[in-house]
């Protein structure tokens, strides 16, 4: 309840200080340091830069910074801003088995040098096997983080995710109140047992970052949700906002904020933040020309994988590869499919028209080299 988080923040504000903000400088592998694709080793960024469809291959000369995995699209919840390609009806009930799923990650995860895994889904922590998988993927130096609902976070999944340093974990919050959290959800409660979740997670000493997804129905409740986020103990917040994908679609009209709205989220989050002493990021990219003018935006806005410096590559259930969870087209198998000609379908397909062809309402426009 809002007293509730009031009093978190009387109790908590004396205590957390601006040593929450977590930044570091871009890491490149020295032995990938004379690459040509390296420009700018001293540019500040949030993520390790490593080159991963190099060795000898000629279809795809771009870093990976993330591997996406979806061990399940299977979810507890009804979302209708969900972006999964299909509706929750329509989705396949293809799983491969933790040993298995794990065993192919693993093998592109040495291939590639990629040093995070990002486990989603769906609701990853629906697979009963999870902590198998992840018991699968680890491996020294790589990372390993989930964006779940938080709602599944009870005390044994948070203590064996504690024991096997999985982290951050990225819960949603939607609004400040259960009421609002709830209606965007599709089910009564989810809000109870999301902040029980996080509250427990913290409470493990696992890394928190609460996410936020802006739509026409709750960009006003930006500021309460880094409040909430800073009173349950969370040590950053990441912005995302309603994208028309997949099931997502057939709530256009509905949930698709406008620019003003996307702005104004980006406002209240970046003033509750600095007031607390948290992180604030993009979890999806915001365009510049969102903020009229000559107005900086107040938050890193990021860099669409599509069409940056570095690309994600996404691993459904079945093994199937995709540029990323917004994305409908497979390039293949992983583990079945030769990986050359998964690599070479998404850049011809998706990656090089993705790069080469500037949509028309942003041609001309001079930010564009630092936005999409």
């Amino acid at each position: 309840t809002e007293s509730a988080t009031e009093i978190c923040i009387r109790k908590i504000a004396p205590i957390r200080t601006k040593s929450n903000r977590l930044t570091r400088k871009a890491k490149v592998p020295k032995r990938f340091a004379n690459e040509d694709w390296v420009t700018d080793i001293s540019l500040s960024i949030s993520f390790r830069v490593y080159y991963v469809y190099g060795h000898g291959a000629d279809s795809l000369k771009i870093p990976i910074r993330t591997i996406t995995v979806e061990p399940t699209h299977r979810c507890n919840r009804a979302c209708s801003f969900c972006y999964i390609p299909k509706p929750r009806e329509e989705r396949p009930p293809s799983e491969l088995s933790a040993t298995e799923l794990s065993r192919r990650i693993g093998w592109l995860v040495e291939q590639t040098g990629c040093d995070h895994v990002q486990l989603s889904g769906g609701e990853p922590f629906l697979r009963g096997d999870i902590r198998e998988f992840v018991d699968g993927l680890r491996r020294p130096g790589l990372r390993i983080s989930v964006i779940t609902d938080g709602g599944l976070l009870d005390d044994d999944l948070v203590d064996a995710l504690a024991a096997r340093d999985v982290g951050p974990v990225q819960p949603t919050l939607l609004a400040g109140s259960a009421k609002g959290h709830d209606a965007l959800r599709g089910y009564e409660g989810a809000f109870r047992e999301t902040t029980l979740g996080i509250a427990r997670a913290v409470k493990a000493g696992i890394h928190v970052i609460v996410s936020f997804v802006t739509t026409s129905r709750n960009w006003n409740e930006a500021g309460d949700v880094a409040d909430l986020a800073f009173a349950l103990g969370a040590r950053s917040v990441t912005l995302a906002r309603f994208c028309p994908a997949g099931a997502a679609q057939r709530s256009f009209r509905q949930l698709m904020p406008s620019a003003e709205q996307v702005s104004e989220a980006a406002r209240k989050a970046a003033a509750a933040c600095r007031s607390r002493g948290l992180k604030l990021t993009a979890a999806i990219t915001i365009p510049s020309c969102v903020w009229p003018g000559s107005e900086h935006p107040p938050l890193p806005t990021g860099v669409c994988s599509l069409v940056g410096p570095s690309t994600a590559v996404t691993i459904g259930p079945d093994g199937s590869v995709r540029t990323c969870a917004l994305s409908t087209l497979s390039g293949g198998i992983l583990g079945e499919t030769p990986w050359d000609e998964i690599a070479s379908r998404l850049w011809e397909e998706e990656l090089r028209p993705a790069r080469q062809n500037v949509p028309e309402m942003c041609q001309g426009c001079d930010r564009y080299s630092r936005c999409l």
